[in-house]
């Protein structure tokens, strides 16, 4: 279906299938795979903690980036909130009060970068060395901009929008240089609030 259908998460971070000619079935090609593991319960500081560390041991690349879907990120929130101090010995006065805002807008997990995904499976999240991963881009996306007869030209004639065809085939093209740079843990229990949200089309 290429290049209609676009590469993504999925079947990239995984220990089976072929990438590129490489299969972790394959005798000689095992150190592939990706770390995958089925948590089958609630996230915790622990489970996240083995994601990265099994991630990295088996690529040998640093995990500098983590990604979750929003359903995740709540879950975050309440291993943080748990684990908060707040130094209020200087509170003796209402001049003296600290203010506490307890919402969050960055998140970090042992000084590696969190990025939430809306459109991730609420289920599972994502570990992984940002080095070892690329968006592969033929031709500029900047094509698309003036007229469409670029991509027709480009793409052929397949019904399907030349700018839809460019952006799955060009913009949203991703790839990983080493598939075992990168780990998945899935089956995390997705809070209740999450479980009827309709993916984003």
């Amino acid at each position: 279906n290429f290049p209609i259908t676009a590469e993504g998460l999925l079947s990239l971070i995984s220990d089976t299938g072929a990438i590129q000619g490489l299969n972790p079935a394959t005798a000689g090609e095992e150190s592939w795979a990706s770390y995958v593991r089925n948590v089958s319960g609630v996230l915790s500081s622990s489970e996240l903690e083995s994601l990265v560390q099994l991630t990295k041991n088996r690529g040998g690349e640093d995990v500098d980036i983590l990604l979750f879907p929003s359903a995740q990120i709540n879950q975050l929130t309440n291993i943080a909130t748990t684990t908060l101090r707040f130094n209020t010995d200087q509170a003796r006065t209402k001049a003296q009060k600290k203010a506490l805002d307890l919402g969050f807008t960055v998140y970090y997990h042992g000084g590696r970068m969190i990025i939430e995904d809306k459109d991730l499976r609420p289920d599972r999240i994502y570990a992984g060395a940002s080095s070892m991963m690329k968006k592969f881009e033929a031709i500029p996306l900047s094509l698309a901009e003036d007229e469409a007869g670029t991509w027709t030209r480009v793409s052929g004639t397949g019904g399907v929008a030349d700018a839809v065809s460019g952006l799955l085939r060009w913009y949203h093209q991703i790839g990983l240089l080493q598939r075992s740079a990168w780990g998945l843990a899935s089956g995390l229990t997705v809070p209740a609030s999450f479980t009827d949200v309709p993916a984003t089309i």
